[in-house]
């Protein structure tokens, strides 16, 4: 009887440590960490930028050594052609850059703001680029939607690069319009300061270049688009689009 009795205090007793332990996890909330409903505009344009960059360092890096523009001091190393599979690049466009710009526009098509809206689909426009270039089909549409989906789906890349073009459409009527929503792209922007005439430019440079992409699919088209977009583009290196 006592054994029993014994036995009965252990259980209920590891069970009451249990139910503590989870109440204490469930409220064990990081202070200093944002819900994604508590960032703002501001606060995800600079990261947005900074893990688009790194993307393309990334992807660039890489391929630089593979094709020995770059050379490694080890052995082996890339540019001995050892296998490159961009894991970093696709890591930073996908767990980092993506999810945050989509929040972006997310937030500032609610809250109104053209501006912000704009930029961020031209850095989507950036990335989805990135990663089609380098793998060719890829996801996107149904991409970055965490829980929901953890083995999204691959687009095709011919399904992609009307996309990339139609996000840089969207961006130059969003730039182009007056926004009255009160957010001011300042500081955050980490690449023009807040200066929308260079994010027109960049979209139109980007749109030249893409078109340039698709001359062996319909050269004409292609050579004529990108003519068109190439004037409303970069007038000297003061607006290249480069975090430094």
């Amino acid at each position: 009887m006592m054994k029993l009795l014994r036995y009965s205090l252990c259980i209920a007793f590891i069970g009451l440590l249990a139910a503590g332990c989870d109440d204490f996890l469930n409220d064990n909330v990081d202070p200093n960490k944002k819900g994604e409903d508590q960032v703002t505009e501001a606060e995800l344009l600079a990261p947005g930028i900074f893990y688009t960059a790194r993307a393309q360092y990334n992807a660039a890096f890489g391929m630089c050594q593979y094709s020995q523009q770059l050379a490694s001091y080890f052995t082996p190393g890339t540019d001995t052609h050892e296998e490159v599979q961009l894991t970093l690049a696709w890591s930073a466009i996908y767990l980092e850059a993506l999810p945050d710009l989509n929040t972006l526009v997310a937030k500032a098509q609610d809250n109104g703001s053209p501006a912000y809206e704009g930029i961020g689909k031209i850095l989507i426009a950036t990335n989805l680029a990135l990663a089609t270039d380098q793998w060719g089909a890829v996801p996107f549409s149904m991409a970055t939607l965490g829980e929901e989906d953890f083995t999204p789906s691959f687009d095709a890349q011919e399904n992609l690069y009307p996309v990339i073009v139609s996000l840089l459409d969207e961006s130059i009527t969003l730039l182009n319009q007056n926004d009255t929503s009160g957010l001011i792209v300042e500081e955050d922007d980490l690449i023009f300061g807040g200066d929308l005439s260079k994010w027109i430019k960049t979209a139109y440079a980007l749109k030249a270049r893409y078109a340039i992409h698709l001359t062996e699919v319909d050269q004409n088209t292609a050579v004529t688009e990108a003519l068109e977009s190439i004037t409303n583009s970069f007038d000297s290196n003061a607006d290249d689009y480069q975090l430094v």
